[in-house]
């Protein structure tokens, strides 16, 4: 693991456990209003990460699939668990248009796969999550808090306090 301030952190994960106890970490460490946006080629965990998030927000992973043909997940634990796959969607004016402002809420959280085709709809203050292939069996994912309503993310993160 590597910091860099208390704005950005990177992970290196070993295949999906290791994934999943990564963000479960940092779904101990989340306190509601918090949007986190996934970004990364297909297949390099995004729904894994969000499997291991709810986990520790107390949802049950095996609740969480990738909602690619239902564009919203909403799940219910210590938090609302708001999962969003913005793969099918054309540009940010559609999830406006579906009441995506509707999801940013104090006692939710917001996880967006593909939040790279909304990000002029997301808000300026959120935690970019960026996974990236090491090799076949492990990621690399890039925390950066994007405003000060994140930056305990990040140090959830470097500092493993959360778990």
């Amino acid at each position: 693991m590597s910091t860099s301030g208390d704005r950005e952190a990177t992970v290196h994960a070993d295949g999906d456990t290791e994934t999943r106890r990564v963000a479960g970490r940092l779904g101990r460490a989340l306190r509601g209003g918090e949007v986190i946006a996934l970004d990364g080629p297909l297949g390099a965990g995004k729904t894994t990460f969000t499997k291991g998030l709810a986990e520790g927000l107390g949802i049950d992973p095996r609740d969480v699939t990738s909602p690619t043909f239902l564009l919203l997940h909403e799940l219910s634990g210590r938090l609302h668990l708001f999962h969003l796959d913005a793969y099918r969607m054309g540009d940010a004016e559609e999830l406006h248009e579906l009441g995506g402002r509707d999801l940013f809420r104090r006692d939710s959280v917001v996880v967006i796969e593909w939040a790279e085709r909304v990000a002029a709809f997301l808000p300026a203050d959120r935690l970019n999550a960026e996974f990236d292939y090491v090799d076949e069996d492990s990621r690399s994912i890039r925390f950066r808090a994007t405003g000060p309503g994140h930056e305990h993310l990040v140090a959830a993160i470097g500092t493993g306090e959360a778990s």
